[in-house]
């Protein structure tokens, strides 16, 4: 049996082509259109965008589960119903389009049932959004099943040097779902922005978690439960995918599996831990393959499962690795060179290493105390070709000594970083003393460059960092700033921590050049 990628199918449903690499044509009911886009995928690593502007974070909300379930979603979908309504009825206009004819004469007759059988408290939830906004039930329906069928995202999973471990995310939607000529933006992204929204989970006056949502949509696929882990769902293409569990639980009352994020937020309300979320997200039966991507509190908490409707696989941070990249595609096989957002990201991962390094050598260059005695200066200035002045002081003599072994003595691969590189005959080693003066110095800079959970000075991994939160957030965001990982579907990009609870979202628009998706 022939399968197909997401993004073929979709190109062939709606008869969208790349004539050339940088030009776009779009067919739509005849009215046939080409726009030159002007762009190719990489661009190179971007280094500067973070940290955001402030005017992009997106609006706040609480949602009450103490409340009704017909009356949590009031307050916010009241806030935000013009908006909803113009992205729900384009939404339904498309899908059409997307599916095709039949597929969608099926959706529309069986959207009631379809409605009336999903779990609780989700339906009276979707209804009293229907009321609230005074859109149908079987528009809500659709609107809140819409990513189980398609969408694109990517998450990365980063540990420091010192344990901690971080979580970014993309969510990209609205494939070939509407081009917009004069902005060079799929419509249903620009749609959805405005939508965004960061959540706070309430129950008896305590958070119990955070998350990032679309208005009226009441599943979670992005999250993070403070002191227990962080959360995000990216889209799993497959043959056996979300249309073939949707037919199942319509055609044949399959109602024994789990809508994917209706079970995520299950696991934010009742996992305690993050080996609790792992185990519940790799055994619960889902409608639709999906990719999980977890992180924790503790050293090497990061992992992404691959799920199949029925099984699953799992990779996680271990110790020859830091971090971890999910897109749509199986971390096993390489990626379409039509949509190949993996690679840029771990070249930036493995390039922005450096910088977190750079950062690291910094923080040491401060807390290396005086060296007032001028015979310790003298030793150390026998380290070969090290470039210095006589009127340096024996501090600043000694920190462009580090410098000079950090930048000669290291190997830049992250694997080998913190060991002596082969270039170590490179320095003197005439007198013992002198050598063991230098080799102490390059064992307590090596913790700067060497793997968390090896590296630190406490057996729970909690030592010096490279860079704290901040660095590990700039290096985030930068690679999911990069182009193509940051794209023209990207509708915002989140930063997690579960250790703290930080759950940080800001709203994406890339700007020309940039890929479509």
């Amino acid at each position: 049996m022939l399968r197909l990628s997401a993004v073929t199918t979709a190109l062939l449903l709606c008869g969208c082509t790349f004539v050339q690499p940088n030009v776009f044509t779009h067919n739509r009911g005849g009215d046939s259109f080409t726009s030159k886009v002007n762009v190719k995928p990489f661009y190179g690593c971007e280094t500067a965008a973070y940290p955001p502007n402030n005017s992009d974070a997106v609006p706040h909300y609480t949602i009450n589960l103490d409340l009704q379930p017909e009356q949590r979603w009031q307050q916010l979908v009241s806030d935000n119903k013009k908006q909803l309504l113009q992205l729900v009825g384009y939404v339904f206009n498309l899908t059409e389009e997307l599916v095709g004819h039949e597929v969608f004469s099926f959706l529309l007759r069986n959207l009631g049932k379809l409605g009336s059988s999903l779990p609780e408290p989700y339906q009276q939830e979707m209804q009293g959004i229907a009321s609230a906004s005074g859109l149908s039930m079987a528009e809500v329906t659709l609107y809140n099943i819409f990513y189980e069928l398609i969408a694109f995202c990517t998450s990365i999973v980063v540990q420091d040097n010192a344990g901690r471990v971080y979580h970014g995310r993309n969510l990209d939607f609205g494939i070939f779902m509407g081009w917009n000529r004069s902005s060079h933006e799929w419509s249903v992204a620009e749609l959805l922005r405005p939508l965004v929204v960061d959540l706070t989970w309430s129950s008896g006056g305590e958070t119990l978690y955070s998350s990032v949502n679309y208005v009226g949509y009441v599943g979670v696929i992005t999250a993070v439960k403070k002191g227990a882990f962080s959360f995000s769902l990216d889209q799993r293409f497959s043959w056996n995918g979300g249309f073939v569990g949707l037919l199942e639980w319509i055609l044949f009352d399959d109602h024994q599996q789990s809508w994917v994020a209706f079970l995520s937020r299950d696991v934010m309300e009742h996992a305690g831990s993050y080996e609790e979320a792992k185990q519940m997200l790799s055994s619960t039966r889902l409608i639709a393959p999906v990719y999980f991507i977890l992180a924790g509190t503790q050293p090497r908490q990061g992992c992404v499962i691959t799920r199949y409707r029925d099984g699953y696989d799992t990779v996680s941070l271990n110790s020859s690795s830091w971090f971890l990249v999910q897109t749509n595609y199986d971390h096993w096989k390489q990626p379409p060179i039509y949509d190949d957002r993996r690679t840029p990201a771990v070249t930036c991962l493995n390039k922005g290493r450096h910088l977190l390094l750079a950062d690291a050598t910094d923080r040491y260059k401060r807390s290396i105390p005086t060296f007032g005695d001028n015979n310790n200066t003298r030793n150390m200035q026998h380290v070969n070709s090290v470039p210095s002045s006589r009127t340096d002081t024996g501090l600043q003599r000694k920190i462009k000594i580090l410098a000079y072994l950090k930048n000669n003595y290291f190997s830049t691969d992250y694997e080998n970083s913190g060991k002596i590189s082969a270039h170590h005959n490179n320095y003197e080693k005439s007198a013992s003393d002198k050598k063991h003066h230098l080799q102490s110095e390059v064992e307590t800079m090596s913790r700067y460059f060497y793997d968390g959970t090896k590296g630190s000075s406490s057996s729970t991994g909690r030592g010096d960092s490279s860079g704290g939160p901040e660095a590990s957030y700039s290096l985030l965001y930068n690679v999911l700033s990069t182009r193509p990982v940051l794209n023209k579907l990207t509708t915002y990009t989140s930063l997690m921590s579960a250790e703290d609870g930080t759950l940080k979202t800001w709203l994406r628009v890339c700007q020309d050049p940039c890929w479509p998706w």
